[in-house]
């Protein structure tokens, strides 16, 4: 009740606040993917909902819902999906939120050191580059067997349900 008052004074519905929340909350789980830190700017996370409802209310956009949800209740999942989005379904809706939050905080000054090139010795980059490499194919190879699950709709909701 006291949510609902307070919502009304400020001129914004109980629902879009759930929604904005729930936005910050995804916001904060691809921050922590791209990052691997579990610090994140409070303003990245109001320029992702932000972003966010501005960008991403299409009715076309329904198309990779399953999957994104897929990553609410399996976070461990994120790196699989993306790396087998990134080569099979480039376009998808998780892709196109983590690309957003990335350009988030790239743009960051808190965030800047984190996409700096930090200078490392040949053999380092090589051995760095082996190591990704290697990673990579391993989270391509579980992405592919994960993304036929994460693109079945949710238990209780069916593809026809908006």
């Amino acid at each position: 009740m006291i949510t609902h008052f307070l919502a009304i004074e400020v001129g914004i519905a109980p629902e879009e606040r759930a929604e904005v929340s729930a936005l910050k909350r995804e916001g904060a789980l691809l921050a922590r993917y791209i990052l691997r830190s579990r610090t994140i700017a409070p303003a990245a996370l109001e320029r992702y909902a932000a972003g966010c409802t501005r960008l991403f209310r299409d009715p076309a956009a329904e198309e990779g819902l399953a999957a994104n949800e897929f990553v609410h209740r399996h976070p461990w999942a994120l790196p699989f999906l993306d790396a087998a989005a990134a080569l099979f379904h480039p376009h998808a809706l998780l892709r196109k939120k983590l690309l957003l939050m990335l350009s988030i905080l790239e743009t960051m000054p808190e965030h800047a050191p984190t996409f700096a090139p930090r200078p490392r010795a040949r053999v380092h980059l090589l051995g760095l580059l082996l190591l990704w490499v290697l990673t990579s194919v391993f989270k391509v190879s579980a992405g592919v067997v994960l993304y036929p699950f994460a693109e079945r709709p949710s238990p209780g909701r069916r593809r026809d349900d908006t």
